[in-house]
């Protein structure tokens, strides 16, 4: 067990470069957006000033999110007994069999791909960046509902 924990540390070390990566990746797309350096294709100042805060609320949303499971991430590495709570929690079998049943491994792929399709779409089309903020909203009130049903049922 010794040796699985050492190598959730380093997993947990690898999740910590990545995800300073992107929260510094987010920041800049903020700063950029900030001070209004993408202006879409289509649309008027309405539109543009309505995707701006959108994306803005986005970005800002999911740079929070990374940021929670970074500090999340730190805490694990510098309490030991947290980190084997940790350990036991993610290699528990009915956590894994409902991550199964829900589509966990997709999950993540999916959603990110979703929000940043959106934004790159807002810029081109009004209709593709509603389409796939609606599809965002969909696949997250779905997965939250699976969640829960699964969780009940096992």
């Amino acid at each position: 067990m010794e040796k699985s924990v050492e190598r959730m540390k380093q997993i947990i070390q690898r999740r910590l470069i990545l995800g300073s990566f992107l929260v510094s990746g987010i920041a800049i797309l903020v700063a950029l957006q900030v001070y209004n350096m993408f202006r879409p294709f289509v649309g008027g100042t309405n539109y543009a000033d309505f995707l701006r805060g959108v994306q803005l609320g986005l970005l800002i949303g999911v740079d929070l999110v990374a940021v929670f499971f970074l500090a999340k991430d730190l805490g694990l590495l510098r309490d030991e007994r947290r980190l084997r709570e940790a350990f036991i929690q993610e290699n528990d079998e009915r956590n894994a069999m409902i991550a199964a049943r829900v589509g966990a491994s997709s999950y993540g792929f999916t959603s990110i791909g979703l929000v940043v399709a959106a934004v790159v779409a807002g810029y081109f089309s009004i209709g593709a960046f509603v389409a796939l903020l609606g599809a965002v909203v969909f696949e997250v009130l779905v997965r939250l509902a699976l969640y829960q049903y699964y969780s009940r049922k096992f």
